[in-house]
Parts: C-alpha cells; structure tokens; sequence
C-alpha cells in the first residue's frame, strides 16, 4: 500500500552516531501574506533535531463554507500538480508538499526540493486526492538520504472569495458554520517514525454566516448539517444540536404558505423514504427520495443539503449552453440518472423531469446563489404560487459519481459511520406539519465487504475531535 511505503521509509535505520535521545519534531503551521486578493495560504514548517532525519509526510486538508482548495496546473494537461508549483501555472500561492527547504528557497517550488508522492494518506489511496474540496497526499524522500532536517514542507491555499483579513488558524474546533478547512499534519523521521508526529488545526472565520434565507418576504431555516470539514469521511464533532434532532425552529423560522383546506380529521405527519435506483451509468450511484403525505395534507417546500468526499462527486444534468441544472434534466443534455428536485411527482413520471414538474429554487441556507457543484449541494425548493394541489411523491434524486472512489460497493446507512461517500440531509415542509420540519439524514456508505478492505490500511486513523 502507498501509505505503508510512506511509514517504511520512517523505519529505515541508517548507521550513525548518536549523542543523545533526540528531541520529538514540532509541526508549525505560518500564515502567509502577499498571496493574490481572496486567497488564504499556510505554511508548515517541521522541526527536526539535528541528531534525527525527515523521512515521510502526510497531508489531509478540507475545504468548506465556500472555500476551495488551490492547486497549480500542469501546462499540457490543466490537472493539478502536487509537487514543484514553478513546473506549472498558477504560481506560488497554491497548495503543494516539498522535502523540507527554506520557506522561500527556490527549490523548494521546483525539481530540486521536490518529494515523491507516494499516494493518499488518511484514508490510505492508491492516489493522491487533489480536489477543490480535499487534498489527501502522503510522500517521502525516495531514495532516502538521511539528509532532510528542518524546513517548510507543505503549503496550502484556500480561494474564499472575500477579504481573508479576519481568517484564523486555531486548534480549538470552531463550529461547522465557522469553519473553512480543517487540516491535518503528519511527518515521520527516523527515530520517530510509529506513532507519527501529527497536528490538527481549523482555518476559520470569525461570525458564523448567515443561516437564513429569504423566502417569500420571510426566513425559512433548514438546520445546518452539509459543509462540514471532513477529513477522510470523518465528521468533527461541532457543538449544537444535530440535524433531524427534531428542535423546533424559532417561530420567524418558517413562513408558512397558507391555503384553504377542510381537514377532516388531523393529518399525519409526512414520511422521506430514499430508494436506491439502478439502470443507470457505469459507477454512478442513484436514490431517489420520496415524500409521503397526507391526503388531507399538502407539500409547500423542501430542502436538500450534502457533500461528497472520498472521490465521490455529485452529477447534475447540463443544459445545451453549458449551465448546471438543478431542475427538469430533461431540458439538459447529461440524461436523467442526475441530481436534481421537482414537485412531487410519480417516481417515472415525464413530468417529473420536465419543465411542467420545475420546482421554484428558493436560495440555499447560507450563500446567494444555490451551491450545486460537484463537492455539494444546498437548495431549499418550493411550489410557487402555490396552489394546494401537491400530495405525495418523489421530489429530490441525488446521483453520485463514484470514477475516482475507491470502492463501488455502495449502500445506504442511517447511522454516521466512520468513513463514507457521501451525507445528506432532507427536509420537507407541508400546510400542516412546517414548523418542526419533517427531515432525514442518512449516508452512501462503501458495502460492509469494500469497507473492510478500505480500513485494513488504515492504522493512522484521523481521530474525531
């Protein structure tokens, strides 16, 4: 495995003299300025004692909130480039790892001061991840010298779209609304290579953002639960209470859409059941969610917020002139095996997929537009004007991408795991039951089988905070 070669070469035992125990390594994390405007960059420095010697690295970063990760670019091929930023586009503001050099030697952004990536680290890939939302890389010096003291090895830069004058680096966990990116640091040297010296840190801001969103001249408040820093499927524990808790939303939480209706007796309340799809594309992962109502009940709105990590990516239908859709895939080019919301509809109903099923697109809960890319969704949906009409049926479908996963054995699971492809979250509101919403969470997770092959490399486990 390639993160077994990376903990190996800490092992290595080269003849030398020692004078005394040498001191443990210190992992120090330097903000850096001078960057282009929106760009946050951090630079790590690793301490050796002079009687010890750098063998190996780890690095798992997350981004969220609206951060993303930067990477520079190779010239022929546009991917992203882990090692020797100056071989590529982009510059020296972006996030890379090095043998350790100087903080601003020269070699440490080209050929000379570059490492051997040796795949990924937490969970252990047979690749390094180098995604807008993770970069998961182990790497080494190989061949080893026994020559790599003290330096700056890795650097990471976020784009946060915004004055990044009020961003921290803190080791004390902010809260998932707060938090930008949480990271983790290892380095193995000779005489400590088993346990590796590790550091755990969170990029944050400031003030939460803003959980509402405007809807209707009010707010209509899902509980915050997608955009958390994951590092290799594990979710830090935040403060607050959880999503689907059943907490009642503040009264100004949820505008309720008024219509005429004899109930004749009380409604119960709405059932989300998510159902597995199969028929579509090679590797591709699809549910469909369904919403059962009352018949004497009606369905005004609902949300869905998720994320994909772990090589997973969500996929949306495209429309002739290249725009997402996040609504009648049938009016895109990418077929109907995407992610998309309607009304609620029959679960193969043409409708569903077109232009007549169109759900309205209210917002998202913290941000203006929707996000719907590729790392996460987040879109509170509705019928509007409303009409009194809507009964059950299916009203989201999520389909994920699993090409660059590790695994294609996929399930669902309604207790958090430890590592998994995906988590969403659901939330329906109806004429009678809006305020608490009726919500879901649940997560794609690998089968028990691909689970257990994926935790057998996996002896440095990214502990929960």
């Amino acid at each position: 495995m390639a993160r077994r070669i990376a903990l190996m070469i800490g092992f290595l035992v080269f003849p030398r003299i020692a004078a005394a125990q040498p001191a443990t390594p210190v992992i120090t994390p330097h903000v850096v300025t001078g960057g282009p405007a929106g760009r946050f960059v951090v630079d790590i420095e690793v301490t050796i004692d002079p009687n010890d010697a750098w063998t190996a690295g780890g690095v798992v970063a997350a981004a969220a909130n609206g951060a993303s990760l930067v990477y520079a670019t190779d010239p022929n091929t546009g991917d992203p480039i882990a090692t020797a930023p100056d071989n590529g586009i982009g510059g020296r503001f972006v996030s890379f790892v090095s043998l350790p050099r100087g903080q601003t030697q020269n070699s440490r952004f080209r050929t000379a001061g570059a490492a051997s990536p040796a795949g990924g680290f937490e969970p252990d890939l047979a690749r390094p991840l180098l995604l807008s939302n993770e970069f998961n890389i182990a790497y080494l010096e190989f061949p080893p010298t026994r020559t790599q003291d003290s330096g700056f090895t890795v650097r990471l830069a976020w784009d946060v779209g915004g004055d990044t004058s009020g961003i921290v680096i803190t080791t004390v966990d902010p809260g998932r609304d707060n938090t930008l990116s949480r990271v983790l640091i290892a380095h193995a040297t000779v005489d400590f290579a088993s346990p590796l010296t590790e550091t755990h840190f969170w990029i944050a801001i400031p003030e939460p953002p803003s959980l509402a969103l405007l809807l209707l001249g009010g707010l209509f408040a899902f509980p915050s639960v997608a955009r958390r820093a994951r590092i290799g499927g594990r979710s830090p524990r935040y403060g607050g209470s959880r999503a689907g808790s059943g907490k009642t939303l503040p009264a100004s939480g949820v505008i309720l859409l008024t219509l005429a209706t004899i109930a004749t007796a009380q409604p119960a309340p709405p059932v989300i059941t998510p159902h597995i799809v199969t028929g579509g594309p090679d590797r591709r992962f699809v549910v469909d969610i369904e919403v059962t109502i009352d018949p004497n009940d009606v369905w005004t709105a609902g949300g869905v917020v998720g994320e994909a990590l772990n090589g997973a990516s969500f996929v949306y239908a495209i429309d002739p002139n290249g725009t997402t859709l996040i609504t009648a895939p049938d009016e895109g080019v990418s077929g109907r095996f995407v992610t998309f919301v309607s009304k609620p509809l029959g679960q193969f109903q043409n409708r569903r997929f077109r232009n007549a099923g169109r759900a309205s697109i209210a917002g998202c809960e913290w941000c203006d537009p929707l996000v719907i890319d590729p790392n996460a969704i987040n879109v509170a949906f509705l019928e509007f004007p409303p009409t009194g009409t809507l009964g059950s049926g299916f009203n989201t479908r999520i389909a994920l991408d699993l090409y660059d996963a590790i695994q294609d054995d996929v399930t669902l699971s309604f207790e958090e795991p430890d590592r998994f492809l995906s988590h969403i979250f659901l939330a329906d509101a109806t004429q009678e039951f809006s305020s608490p919403l009726t919500t879901l969470e649940f997560w794609i997770v690998p089968e028990p089988a691909s689970l257990l092959l994926l935790l057998l490399g996996g002896l440095f486990v990214f502990g929960r905070r």
